[in-house]
């Protein structure tokens, strides 16, 4: 009977009310909630199969239906990393930073930073410290993900990745300067050879930002040559003078000159080592003022000795040179014979290993000369001796030795065995020419190990003319090449045609340039476009990241999770990841954050409605219980 499906009419109103009510409450509870979109309650009806126009069972049932799709307010902030999204379209996020993690999907743009990782910068004074870095994300933490820009150009077709904002995430970025113009008039009244000076600034090649002092000097009429001035780092000159050769040597000659001042030591063959030679030539150069003055020396390695200018960026020339001493020296001995001669005393000489002897006997054996002559001719007669040294008599009772090549020595002894008589014989060697071998290995080598650098350097002139109408003649452009401190260089197109030749005083204009430094980076901002703006410590303004856009066909089908963000379904289809710029899907609003589009008014009127609607299902089902109690009780 059509009266017990009262009681489902009535239970199906007031679950759905119930449910209504709940949407309603998360409602409420989100109005505050950045880019929330609130969820409407719709109501479908219910019928089972109908007979005679009457039905069992009837009620309703609940279709929630999404509003992600639909835009909210927006309003300014005063948080720079606050952006809203104006159009379709969602901030891409990814729950890992390196892009592991799952995609998801927001409209809150409410982003800060977080860190993740420690990194080793350069802190004050060179060294290295330990700092955080830091992503952008959202109120949940997870990664905002972007495009990064790279030389200036961005490209939004690869996948976009989580976006490191902290002041330290582009110190290693720089862009050397390569072209620059300038506006500027030389006064056509200055006499010749009057100077004009305008200073310019650029960046170099290990991204420091350098000045440069552009030299104007007019050398006839219309006609001016210009040079470029840059700051250096001044460095010590540094020269080293190495010693060598062999010791033992009289007469090598060492000099060093230091300063256009020349010290010399002459070896006289008593040195233990090089180093005896270089601490005399030291010694000899820290006692003269003329040259300590602005050079100081010092020993260094072995047989070195360093010369160092005293004033940075000062030079000084150095030299050395090494002389061979005397010639080589041809060995002479003499060996005197003495003594009583009986027959059988025996006289012995050994040169160079071989043993000469003669005993005397009968004439001529028998007197000192004819003995020694005997010796004497044994030694010229054998071809191993006479070719290496040559035997003489310069006196009686002397025989001589000479080597036949100077620096070419020999040994030699001598013995005698007497038999009888008075005086007792002897045999006596003496050195008379001590063998002198010349080596020829002196050696002083001096060269510059530190190059000076002077505090400024100046390029070679160019020549600039003008025409009679003051404007420039040649050349369209000037090719500056400079080198800066630490070895840094910069080679810059300087454009030339806006050179003008008025009366007048130097009259310098705007000054261009292309390029930035390092830097750190102080804050970030966003534009419409999307683009993450850096601001840097060098007052440069530089786009660092694109924001990425996920859009889908059917935004309304997302599905809902924890924090107020959206995960892909099968009904909203897949995400399609553009930039707000690209396809005209939406803009960014910077400083500025999207809304709920939660209606308190109207969310209090819907409340209001779902009360009495499940109130009056309440009375329905309670009439029904009444109606079925009177039903019941017919039976009695």
């Amino acid at each position: 009977m059509a009266l017990y499906g009262a009681f489902s009419t009535s239970v199906l109103g007031m679950m759905s009310q119930a449910a209504a009510l709940q949407n309603i409450g998360t409602n409420v509870a989100n109005v505050n909630t950045g880019g929330f979109k609130r969820t409407d309650t719709n109501f479908s009806t219910v019928l089972s199969n109908s007979m005679q126009q009457l039905s069992d069972i009837g009620g309703v049932k609940v279709v929630n239906r999404s509003t992600v799709a639909q835009q909210g307010n927006i309003v300014s902030s005063t948080s720079s990393t606050d952006v809203a999204i104006s159009g379709k379209g969602f901030f891409v996020l990814n729950t890992k930073q390196d892009g592991s993690g799952v995609s998801l999907y927001t409209r809150d743009g409410s982003f800060e930073t977080a860190s993740v990782n420690d990194v080793s910068v350069t802190g004050i004074g060179g060294a290295a410290i330990t700092v955080k870095d830091g992503y952008l994300v959202d109120k949940n933490g997870f990664f905002v993900q972007g495009w990064a820009y790279t030389n200036g150009n961005v490209t939004t077709s690869g996948t976009p990745s989580s976006m490191r904002v902290d002041q330290y995430a582009f110190i290693n970025q720089f862009e050397t300067t390569t072209s620059a113009s300038i506006n500027l008039n030389l006064p056509a009244s200055d006499a010749i050879g009057d100077v004009s000076v305008r200073d310019i600034h650029l960046v170099d090649s290990l991204g420091t930002k350098q000045n440069a002092t552009l030299n104007f000097t007019k050398t006839a009429i219309n006609t001016w040559s210009v040079t470029t001035t840059t700051s250096q780092t001044s460095v010590q000159q540094v020269d080293t003078i190495t010693l060598g050769g062999t010791m033992g040597e009289v007469g090598d000659i060492y000099t060093i000159t230091a300063g256009g001042i020349t010290k010399t030591y002459t070896t006289d063959g008593t040195e233990a080592n090089i180093d005896v030679i270089r601490d005399n030539l030291l010694a000899q150069i820290v006692a003269d003022p003329l040259i300590t003055s602005s050079i100081t020396a010092a020993a260094g390695a072995t047989g070195a000795i360093s010369l160092t200018a005293v004033t940075p960026g000062t030079s000084f020339s150095s030299s050395s040179t090494a002389t061979q001493g005397p010639a080589s020296v041809a060995q002479v001995d003499q060996v005197t014979l003495a003594g009583g001669i009986v027959a059988g005393d025996i006289y012995s000489v050994t040169v160079n290993g071989t043993t000469l002897t003669v005993t005397a006997a009968g004439a001529p054996l028998n007197t000192l000369d004819g003995l020694r002559d005997n010796i004497m001719n044994q030694i010229n007669a054998d071809p191993g001796l006479s070719a290496v040294l040559t035997a003489s008599a310069p006196g009686a009772g002397i025989l001589q030795i000479s080597s036949n090549t100077a620096g070419v020595p020999y040994t030699l002894t001598a013995a005698t065995t007497d038999a009888g008589g008075a005086p007792v014989n002897s045999i006596t060697p003496a050195n008379i020419t001590p063998n002198l071998t010349a080596l020829n290995d002196n050696t002083a080598v001096a060269a510059t190990t530190s190059a000076n650098v002077t505090p400024t350097q100046t390029t070679v002139a160019t020549t600039i003319t003008f025409n009679g109408d003051g404007t420039i003649n040649t050349p369209a452009s000037l090719t500056l090449a400079l080198t800066f401190a630490g070895g840094a260089t910069s080679t810059i197109t300087l454009d030339t045609s806006d050179f003008t030749q008025f009366g007048g005083d130097l009259t310098p204009g705007n000054f261009t340039r292309d390029g930035f430094a390092r830097a750190n980076m102080r804050t970030f901002s966003f534009d419409e476009s999307g683009n993450v703006i850096g601001n840097f410590e060098d007052g440069t303004f530089r786009s660092i990241y694109k924001l990425s856009l996920g859009v889908f066909s059917n935004p309304n089908a997302l599905d809902a999770k924890n924090g107020n963000v959206y995960a892909a379904s099968p009904d909203s289809g897949s995400v399609l990841i553009t930039s707000a710029d690209a396809n005209g899907f939406a803009s960014f609003a910077p400083n500025a954050r999207e809304l709920s589009i939660v209606d308190i008014a109207e969310e209090f009127t819907k409340m209001m409605m779902t009360q009495t609607a499940y109130n009056a299902a309440s009375t329905v089902f309670k009439t029904t219980d009444e109606m079925v109690t009177v039903a019941r009780d017919l039976k009695r």
